[in-house]
């Protein structure tokens, strides 16, 4: 389990600042933090589904 902290910087990385999930990956190992491709992924597709219908609403009204 992640913290919404967490995966909000995972996001911020991946989207915002263009970092892919396997340089992420290394970025957490030299923290200390072991985290694979696949937890990030799962993470990023979590986070996408959760804010779908925010999207979907959006898409609607504008």
């Amino acid at each position: 389990m992640a913290s919404h902290e967490l995966v909000a910087h995972t996001l911020t990385l991946k989207y915002q600042h263009a970092v892919p999930l396997y340089r992420q990956e290394t970025y957490f190992d030299m923290m200390g933090a072991t985290l694979s491709r696949q937890t990030l992924s799962n993470w990023t597709m979590a986070a996408a589904k959760a804010l779908e219908p925010i999207y979907n609403h959006m898409k609607k009204n504008c």
